[in-house]
């Protein structure tokens, strides 16, 4: 990731600029600032540089981010850093206000009482299948086929995306609902924790921009193995 693109996940998750700082596996004794390792990872580019945030350090799987060398963002940019404004976001965030106000309405409200010829047990069944549908996990795919175990998350602009099979997948191809597309090609290991920033996905040669895409939905694909659905 680009040093801009760590900014614009601090600013949206909110957290301090405080890291530890791994330079070929080796990590550092104290936190640093994102300048300085920013700063660092520009004057040696040769090396490996990650980061790694205060906050995640006692997370099972730590998710370390490789950190470009380049660009470097100058001192002035650092301080006149912003979140940029996406009236795309502005509207996703009022209709998901919505919602969540029309789900407290639907749930504190009583219930009118059923009619005579209402089946009382179905609609009940009908109301807790839904739910249960809402926050499921789907395998989609032949039955016969083994099935993808993995968990995927989401900070910012990055997916965070963890093998759980016992074997590595030899690649992996991750669907967006509006057509984005991420192609890794490289193998991840058995346990490995993936970290794919939304530069990754393309539609028609074109990257993801702020603001385009509904990500409710993210289908996963691993030679082999089942397709794997989620919804957020």
């Amino acid at each position: 990731m680009t040093e801009r693109e760590v900014r614009l996940w601090m600013l949206e998750e909110s957290v301090a600029d405080s890291w530890w700082l791994s330079v070929d596996e080796e990590t550092s004794a104290d936190a640093v600032t994102l300048a300085r390792a920013a700063d660092y990872a520009a004057a040696n580019p040769e090396k490996s540089v990650q980061l790694l945030h205060v906050d995640q350090a006692e997370a099972k799987v730590p998710p370390w981010i490789i950190l470009d060398p380049s660009p470097v963002m100058t001192p002035e940019e650092r301080v006149n850093f912003s979140r940029p404004k996406s009236w795309v976001g502005l509207i996703i965030q009022m209709a998901v206000l919505l919602v969540v106000i029309a789900g407290i309405v639907y749930f504190v409200l009583p219930e009118p009482p059923p009619e005579e010829n209402e089946n009382t047990s179905s609609v009940v069944a009908s109301r807790e299948a839904m739910l249960k549908k809402l926050a499921a996990v789907t395998d989609l795919g032949a039955a016969e086929a083994p099935v993808i175990d993995a968990t995927i998350a989401r900070s910012g602009r990055i997916f965070f995306i963890t093998n759980h099979n016992k074997d590595a997948w030899p690649s992996l191809t991750i669907h967006l609902q509006d057509g984005y597309v991420c192609e890794w090609r490289e193998e991840v290991p058995s346990g490995v924790t993936m970290q794919i920033p939304f530069r990754m996905f393309l539609k028609d040669g074109q990257p993801l921009a702020d603001g385009e895409v509904d990500l409710k939905r993210v289908v996963l694909e691993v030679p082999g193995l089942r397709k794997w659905e989620k919804i957020f």
